[in-house]
C-alpha cells in the first residue's frame, strides 16, 4: 500500500523547494511549461535502459526485426519490474480473514492499475519509436537539401559560364559577320540607287528606291553611310599596316600601287563613296533642280529678265507681274507668282529637307561620341591604365570612320545657297522698284518711312517661306495640332452665341502672335544667335542693298537740316520697331547702316553752317546796330499790341462771337513774338543755338557735345569782337549790356542740353627737335636697322616729338566770361552814377597814402584837414553834382536795362551789387569826412575847411538822398 500510494502522488508533491520565489513565471510561460508536461509525461525507465534509449535516437532507423523485437523485450521487462515490484511477498501466516480481503482488493485495484500503466507505457513507446523515426527522416532530408544545394551552385556556375560563352560567340560571329554585312551592302545597294561597277567602272542607269519614300530612302543613305564608315576604317587600318611594311621593306611605288589596288577594303571603300554620292544625287536633284527650276518658270512667266529704266513703266502693270515691265509691284508683291510657286514646292522640299538633316545629325552624333571616347582614351592614357601606343592606335580607330567634310554639309550649303541665289534673283529688280517709286511719289522722309514698312513685312513673309522650306516638320505639326484644339475649344464656348465672331477673330489675333513668336523662336536660339547666319546674311543684302542706295542719293544732294534729322528721327523709330522681332533684325540693320550714313551727312551739313555762319562770321554795321536792333523790335512789338486791340475792339463792335481771340490765335501770337525775339540776338548765337537745338538727339553725344564745345567757343569770341566795336559806336553802357545780354542768352539756352562742353586737345610739340636733330648727326654709332630701342631713327622720333595736351571746358570759360562781363558793367555802372564821389575818394586815398608814408598815420589825418578838396563847399558841390546827375543816369540806366534784358529779375539781380558798391562808397566818403572835420578839443582858432555839425549834416543828407535815389531805381 505504501508502494502504490507513493506511485500515486504526483511527481510535483516529491520536490521540496519551489524557485518561483525567486524568478516568477509569467502566464504564457507556465501554459507553455503545462503543455510540455503533458506531452513529455510517462513512465519512468531504468536509467540504463533509459540510457541506451537516448543513445539509440542518434542513430537513423534501420526499419529490422531484430531492433522491434529489442524493443518489445525491453517493454515487457519494464512492466514485469513494475509490477513485481507493486505485488507485495504473500506473508508467512494470516490472522483473519478481514485483512484477506482488504488484501485482495488492493491486489485487484494494482493489477488494474498495472494494466492501464502497461497501456500508457505501450502508447510512450510507440510514441518514442515514431519520433525517432520523424528525427531520422529530417536528418535525412537534411542531408539530402545540402547536397541538393551544391550540386545546384554548381549548375548556376555552369549556367553563367555557359552565358559568357554564349555572349563571346555571338560577338564572335557579329565580329565576322559585320564585314560580310558592309560588303553585302556594298553589292545589294547598287542596283537601289541605279549603280553598276563592271571591270573597275561605273555604269549609272535609273534607281528604283524614290527619294519621296523617306523612311526606306532613309534607311538606304544610313546602310551606306555605315559601309563607308566601315570601309574607312579597314583602309585606315591597311594603310597603317601598309605603311609599317613599307618602312620595313622598302617596298617600291608601283608595289605600294598593286598593293592598294588588290585590297578588297580600298575597293568596297571606293563603291561605297560612289554609292553615297548617287545617293545624295537623287536628293539633290529632288530639291535644287526643283528650286531652279521653279524660278526659271517664274522668271519666263513674269518677264523679270526684262527690266526697263522708267519707274512708271516698271510698275505700271495692274497685275501682279507684267511681262513687259519685268518687275512686280509692292503692294501685290505677297500674292504674286514669286511667292505662290515656291510655297507649292515647299512641302515636299521640306520633307526631303528633313531627310537630309536627320543624316546630318546622325553624322554629328557620331562624331560627338567618337570625340568623347577620344577624350576617355587620352584620359586613360594620362591616368597610366594604357600605354600611349595604344591609345594612339585606339584614337586612330575611333576617329578613322569620320570625314573632316561632310557631304551632307556640303548638300545643304548648296541647297540653302540655290534657294536664296534664286530669291534674290526673283526680288531685287522688284524691290528696287518699289523703293524708287516711294522717293519719286513721297519725297525722301515719306520714302524712309513707308520703306522701313515694307522692308520689315518683306523680311517676315521671306522667313516664313524660308522655314517652310528648312525649317522643322515637328514644329509645324506641334503647332498645328495646338491651334485645332484651340480652335475646337472655342468653337465649343461659343456654341450658337452672338459672341462666336468676336472669338473667333480674337483666336486668329492670337494665333498671328502664337506665329510671329514660333518664327522668332525657328529663327534664334535662346543663347542669342541665329541657327542660320547665311539666311541672315541674304535678308541683308537683299534690305541694304538697295534701301541704302536709294536713300544714299537722296542724302547726297540734301544739304536741309531739318529734313536730314526728319530722316533720321523717322529711320530711328522705324529701327526700333524692327529690332522687336528676330525676324526682321536684317531690316533693322539696314536701316542702322542708313542711320549712320544720314547722320554723317547731317553733322557735315552742321559743321558747315557754323563754320559759315559763325566760324567765318563777319559783323556787319547792321548786326552790331544796338541798341537800334532793339529799339525796332519793341516798336514792332507795342505796333502788334495795338494791332491786336484795335482788331479786338473792332470785333466787339461786328460781331459779338468775336469778342476774344481763340487759342489758336493767341498762340500764333506768342510765336511770332517768339520770332521776333530770335531775331534781335546777334546772328551767330542764333546760328549756334539754331543748330544745336535741330541735331539735339539726332547725332550720338559725343559728337553733339564737340560741336557744341566749337560753336560756344567761336561765339564767346564774336561776342567780345563785337562788343568792342558797339563800346565804340554807342558807348561803355551798350557794350556791357550787349555783352552780358548773349552770354545769358547763351548759358541758359545751352543748359537744357545738359552737356558738360570739356575735352582734351593733343598737339605735336616740336620745340626739342632741333636739340634731338643735332644728338641723331652728332651720333656715329647710329644703329639705324637695329631692332631695338637703341636704334638712332626711334630716339630721334621719341626725343624730337613729343605730345602736348591741353584740357579745355567751354562751360567753365563761359561762366568766366559772363562774371567777368557783369563785372565790368558793374564797375562801369557804378562810375557813371557817383563819379565825383569816386573821384573824391580817390583823391583822399592818395593823399592818406602818400602823408602816411611821410608823416605817419597821425600826419596824414591832420594834413588831410587842411587840403582843399577837403573844403566843405567843395564837397557840397561834388555830392550835389552827384545828385543833380544821378536822376538822368538812373533813368539812362533802367531804360536801357529794360531794353536789354527781357527780365525785370535779371536787371534787379544785375543791380544789387550796383547798389552795394555806392553803398559802400559813400560809407567811405563819409568816413573821409569825419576825419576831416575838427573836433572842439583840438583846435581852439575855429573849424578848419568851414566844416561844422550843420554842413556835416547837409552832406551826409544829400548822400542818403543818393543811395534812396538808387535803392529805388533798382526795386
Amino acid at each position: 500500500m505504501a508502494t502504490t500510494a507513493a506511485i500515486n502522488k504526483p511527481h510535483s508533491q516529491t520536490q521540496s523547494t519551489s524557485y518561483e520565489i525567486f524568478a516568477p513565471r509569467s502566464v504564457e510561460q507556465r501554459s507553455c511549461l503545462s503543455r510540455i508536461q503533458v506531452l513529455t509525461s510517462g513512465p519512468m525507465f531504468p536509467s540504463g535502459n533509459l540510457t541506451t534509449n537516448v543513445n539509440n535516437t542518434n542513430k537513423p532507423i534501420s526499419t529490422s526485426g531484430t531492433q522491434q523485437h529489442r524493443n518489445d523485450q525491453h517493454s515487457h521487462k519494464s512492466t514485469s519490474l513494475i509490477s513485481n515490484a507493486m505485488i507485495p511477498n504473500p506473508p508467512s501466516s494470516s490472522p483473519s480473514s478481514s485483512p484477506s480481503t482488504t488484501i485482495n482488493a488492493s491486489l485487484h485495484q494494482a493489477k488494474q492499475t498495472t494494466q492501464k500503466l502497461s497501456k500508457v507505457l505501450k502508447h510512450s513507446n510507440h510514441f518514442h519509436r515514431s519520433l525517432q523515426s520523424t528525427l531520422s527522416l529530417t536528418h535525412e532530408l537534411t542531408l539530402r537539401h545540402t547536397t541538393l544545394l551544391q550540386h545546384s551552385s554548381e549548375l548556376s556556375l555552369a549556367a553563367e559560364r555557359l552565358q559568357t560563352q554564349s555572349s563571346q560567340l555571338s560577338q564572335h560571329a557579329r565580329d565576322i559577320g559585320l564585314p560580310l554585312k558592309h560588303y553585302d551592302a556594298v553589292d545589294s545597294l547598287g542596283v537601289d540607287v541605279g549603280v553598276l561597277f563592271k571591270n573597275g567602272r561605273v555604269v549609272r542607269g535609273l534607281a528604283n528606291v524614290s527619294v519621296d519614300r523617306g523612311v526606306e530612302y532613309y534607311t538606304l543613305v544610313c546602310r551606306i553611310e555605315d559601309a563607308v564608315r566601315f570601309f574607312r576604317e579597314r583602309r585606315d587600318d591597311w594603310s597603317m599596316r601598309n605603311d609599317d611594311d613599307v618602312s620595313k621593306t622598302r617596298k617600291s611605288a608601283r608595289q605600294r600601287y598593286e598593293s592598294e589596288s588588290t585590297s578588297g577594303s580600298v575597293e568596297y571603300y571606293k563603291r561605297a563613296l560612289v554609292l553615297r554620292e548617287v545617293a545624295l544625287d537623287l536628293l539633290r536633284e529632288a530639291i535644287v533642280q526643283r528650286i531652279v527650276q521653279t524660278t526659271e518658270q517664274v522668271v519666263n512667266a513674269l518677264g523679270l529678265d526684262r527690266v526697263r529704266r522708267t519707274v512708271q513703266r516698271r510698275i505700271g502693270g495692274t497685275t501682279g507681274g507684267d511681262s513687259k515691265s519685268g518687275v512686280v509691284r509692292g503692294d501685290v508683291l505677297e500674292s504674286s507668282l514669286i511667292y505662290t510657286r515656291f510655297h507649292g514646292i515647299s512641302h515636299r522640299s521640306r520633307s526631303l529637307l528633313g531627310i537630309l538633316k536627320q543624316c546630318l545629325e546622325r553624322q554629328q552624333q557620331q562624331l560627338q561620341n567618337a570625340q568623347e571616347e577620344e577624350e576617355d582614351q587620352q584620359r586613360r592614357v594620362l591616368l597610366g591604365k594604357i600605354s600611349e601606343e595604344d591609345g594612339r592606335r585606339m584614337n586612330h580607330n575611333v576617329g578613322g570612320g569620320l570625314e573632316e567634310d561632310s557631304p551632307y554639309v556640303g548638300l545643304w550649303n548648296l541647297c540653302r545657297n540655290s534657294y536664296t541665289q534664286s530669291r534674290e534673283t526673283l526680288l531685287k529688280n522688284s524691290v528696287k522698284a518699289h523703293l524708287d517709286f516711294l522717293k519719286e511719289k513721297h519725297g525722301l522722309v515719306g520714302m524712309a518711312r513707308l520703306a522701313s514698312v515694307f522692308l520689315i513685312r518683306l523680311c517676315t513673309i521671306e522667313t516664313s517661306l524660308y522655314l517652310d522650306f528648312f525649317g522643322s516638320i515637328a514644329v509645324d505639326q506641334e503647332e498645328k495640332e495646338k491651334g485645332q484644339q484651340k480652335n475646337s475649344e472655342e468653337g465649343k464656348e461659343a456654341g450658337g452665341d452672338r459672341m462666336a465672331k468676336e472669338k473667333i477673330a480674337a483666336f486668329s489675333s492670337s494665333s498671328r502672335k502664337a506665329n510671329a513668336a514660333t518664327l522668332a523662336s525657328q529663327v534664334m536660339s535662346p543663347a542669342g544667335s541665329y541657327y542660320d547666319p547665311q539666311f541672315q546674311l541674304y535678308l541683308d543684302t537683299l534690305c541694304s542693298t538697295h534701301l541704302h542706295r536709294t536713300i544714299r542719293r537722296g542724302l547726297v544732294s540734301l544739304s536741309d537740316l531739318d529734313t536730314l534729322c526728319q530722316i533720321v528721327s523717322v529711320l530711328r523709330e522705324e529701327m526700333s520697331l524692327a529690332s522687336a522681332s528676330p525676324t526682321t533684325m536684317a531690316a533693322s540693320r539696314a536701316l542702322a547702316k542708313v542711320i549712320v550714313d544720314a547722320q554723317e551727312r547731317l553733322i557735315y551739313c552742321a559743321n558747315s553752317v557754323l563754320a559759315k555762319e559763325v566760324l567765318r562770321f563777319t559783323s556787319s554795321p547792321e548786326d552790331l546796330d544796338y541798341p537800334d536792333v532793339l529799339r525796332r523790335l519793341q516798336e514792332k512789338q507795342e505796333m502788334g499790341l495795338e494791332g491786336g486791340q484795335n482788331a479786338e475792339g473792332g470785333g466787339v463792335g461786328t460781331n459779338g462771337e468775336k469778342q476774344t481771340k481763340t487759342k489758336e490765335e493767341e498762340a500764333l501770337v506768342l510765336k511770332h513774338q517768339q520770332l521776333q525775339i530770335y531775331e534781335s540776338w546777334f546772328p551767330p548765337i542764333r546760328s549756334v543755338l539754331k543748330v544745336l537745338s535741330k541735331i539735339f538727339r539726332v547725332v550720338e553725344p559725343k559728337v553733339f557735345e564737340d560741336i557744341a564745345l566749337t560753336g560756344v567757343q567761336a561765339c564767346a569770341r564774336i561776342l567780345k569782337d563785337g562788343s568792342v566795336y558797339v563800346q565804340r559806336k554807342s558807348g561803355v553802357l551798350h557794350s556791357d549790356l550787349f555783352l552780358v545780354k548773349h552770354l545769358l542768352i547763351l548759358r541758359e539756352q545751352l543748359s537744357p542740353f545738359d552737356i558738360q562742353l570739356r575735352s582734351v586737345e593733343r598737339q605735336l610739340d616740336f620745340s626739342d627737335a632741333g636739340k634731338a636733330v643735332s644728338k641723331f648727326l652728332a651720333n656715329r654709332n647710329r644703329r639705324l636697322f637695329s631692332m631695338s630701342t637703341h636704334n638712332a631713327l626711334v630716339t630721334l622720333l621719341c626725343e624730337g616729338v613729343s605730345t602736348r595736351e591741353s584740357s579745355i571746358d567751354s562751360k567753365r570759360d563761359l561762366e568766366d566770361a559772363l562774371r567777368s562781363a557783369c563785372n565790368d558793367f558793374i564797375e562801369h555802372t557804378v562810375v557813371s552814377l557817383i563819379a565825383p564821389v569816386l573821384t573824391f575818394i580817390d583823391q583822399c586815398k592818395s593823399h592818406v597814402t602818400a602823408a602816411n608814408s611821410s608823416l605817419g598815420a597821425e600826419g596824414g589825418i591832420s594834413s588831410l584837414r587842411k587840403q582843399s578838396f577837403m573844403d566843405v563847399e567843395y564837397v557840397r558841390a561834388i555830392v550835389n553834382r552827384t545828385l543833380d546827375r544821378l536822376e538822368p543816369e538812373l533813368g539812362e540806366l533802367t531804360t536801357q536795362m529794360g531794353l536789354y534784358m527781357d527780365n525785370s529779375a535779371t536787371a534787379g539781380i544785375l543791380l544789387k551789387p550796383v547798389i552795394r558798391k555806392i553803398s559802400r562808397f559813400l560809407e567811405e566818403a563819409k568816413r573821409f569826412m569825419s576825419d576831416g572835420m575838427v573836433q572842439d578839443d583840438q583846435d581852439d582858432d575855429g573849424e578848419a575847411g568851414g566844416w561844422n555839425k550843420e554842413a556835416m549834416a547837409d552832406v551826409y543828407n544829400v548822400m542818403d538822398q543818393i543811395e534812396t535815389m538808387v535803392k529805388a531805381a533798382a526795386t
